[in-house]
């Protein structure tokens, strides 16, 4: 073989291999000064001029270290995104006429000592759930006198009125919005007791507000008919409340005490949760449901565990089946009651909380009811004696501060998949100077990268073989 044909297939040999060598680099240089990522044209990777490779070497740890920090945003952000995290929103929102709150009214002292005995086994018998249950006698429920009295024997909602204050008189004049109204209270049994309520279907709106419109009670107490109860005062306790809850009236409400006239002044506040997989009240989640009541729920879970335990229900609990007599209520349902109600957070019960629910705040005053003046003048129109007003009556007015709703409402920190992507385009922007159309250059670069390796893979065996007839070619002789 001459020498000049030896250097023309050498020649075309290093060709070959320059294009394959040289095409990574072309694809690199192209990258990082086209490309949005910020640094990148600063990586070159000159062997020959050693304070550029310097300055690469500083510039890629950089950029890595930035490109770490960014990885490590991203994981957090999409963890924080998939435990649905939320905000809370405060607003006020004004209304043409509002839903009026029920309203519960109850006798401190509810019991009636009208045609009650005042023997003293009677009277150690009603001690016992008194507030004086500290100084009675403990009941010998083997004496004759218990069996006799009708004690174990199944009490009726009948007894029970027969035993209270009549309800029918205790509010013996109501205006609502200065009509008078007829028919609207309706008789609920309490942990206190026989009780009204007012506006218990939610059916009564109103379109005023201030202290002479909404609701005004005028209230006998009927102190002359106290009996041992649960409470050593006299007077009554309201409370305003949802007409879909059912308030424990022992823990809640307001007592307005005998001549007194009680302004109460009441603002709503509407409370939105978000149900499952959002979390409300802590870690826990909240039951959307219209019908729904964690008050009620309670109360069907109580009922169940007085009616498993004692093996009859309490009017309180509202629940079927036969009801507690005096006995089974002294000896088990009244205790149990006090203990769940002691434990009413605990976990007796599973009843979560409701999604959107309604509470009102209110501010309280009071002043003499009725003034000196009026006394006579009230006693000459009703017909009751002066020392009977002086003593039992009293009148509350409740009513709206304005017709606004104060509206606590939970938000999903991201609305919607836009909003993940927003915040990882910021991260993006932050750290690495790059958005969407950037990670379209860098997949397209790795494509690049992927077809000159395969490209490479495919020719290697074409270049053995060109290696080889070179070999061949030299070695030949003519």
């Amino acid at each position: 073989m001459d020498k000049t044909g030896a250097q023309m297939v050498e020649k075309e040999d290093k060709k070959h291999n320059d294009e394959d060598s040289c095409s990574e680099k072309d694809i690199w240089t192209n990258f990082t000064q086209t490309t949005g990522f910020h640094g990148l044209n600063k990586i070159t990777f000159e062997r020959q001029n050693p304070r550029q490779l310097i300055r690469s070497i500083c510039w890629i740890i950089v950029w890595l270290t930035c490109a770490v920090f960014l990885i490590y945003t991203v994981i957090v952000e999409l963890k924080n995104y998939y435990s649905y995290p939320t905000i809370s929103n405060t607003y006020i929102q004004l209304e043409e006429k509002l839903s009026f709150p029920a309203v519960t009214i109850c006798n401190m002292s509810p019991r009636s000592s009208e045609g009650m005995k005042k023997d003293v086994k009677t009277n150690n018998l009603y001690m016992t759930t008194s507030a004086l249950y500290m100084f009675s006698q403990k009941i010998n429920w083997t004496d004759p006198f218990y069996k006799e009295e009708g004690y174990f024997e199944e009490k009726t909602k009948e007894d029970i009125f027969n035993h209270s204050k009549n309800i029918s008189e205790s509010v013996f004049l109501s205006l609502f919005d200065n009509v008078q109204l007829k028919d609207a209270f309706s008789p609920v049994y309490t942990d206190m007791g026989l009780c009204l309520r007012f506006n218990s279907d939610g059916s009564q709106y109103t379109a005023m507000y201030g202290a002479i419109f909404n609701l005004q009670l005028y209230v006998n107490v009927m102190t002359y008919f106290d009996y041992f109860s649960h409470s050593l005062s006299s007077g009554v306790k309201i409370a305003v409340h949802d007409h879909r809850e059912e308030p424990i009236m022992t823990n809640e409400g307001l007592v307005i005490k005998p001549a007194s006239e009680a302004f109460i002044e009441i603002r709503r506040k509407d409370y939105k949760f978000l149900p499952a997989p959002f979390t409300a009240f802590g870690n826990k989640t909240c039951v959307n449901k219209p019908d729904y009541s964690s008050s009620k729920c309670y109360q069907a879970c109580w009922n169940d565990i007085i009616q498993h335990k004692c093996g009859c229900t309490d009017f309180l609990s509202k629940g079927n089946g036969p009801y507690c007599s005096y006995h089974d209520y002294q000896t088990c349902s009244n205790p149990t009651f006090w203990h769940l109600l002691l434990t009413y957070h605990k976990e007796t019960c599973d009843c979560p909380k409701v999604c959107q629910y309604t509470t009102y705040d209110y501010s309280f005053s009071t002043g003499t009811y009725p003034s000196e003046f009026f006394v006579s003048q009230i006693s000459a129109i009703s017909g009751f004696p002066e020392w009977l007003i002086r003593t039992n009556f009293a009148l509350i007015r409740i009513y709206f501060k304005d017709l606004s709703i104060t509206i606590n409402e939970q938000v999903a920190k991201y609305e919607n998949t836009g909003d993940i992507f927003a915040n990882l385009g910021g991260q993006l922007g932050l750290f690495l100077g790059a958005s969407i159309l950037t990670i379209t250059e860098l997949l397209e670069f790795i494509i690049f990268l992927i077809w000159s390796f395969i490209h490479r893979v495919k020719n290697r065996g074409r270049d053995e073989q060109r290696k080889t007839h070179v070999e061949k070619f030299k070695q030949t002789k003519y």
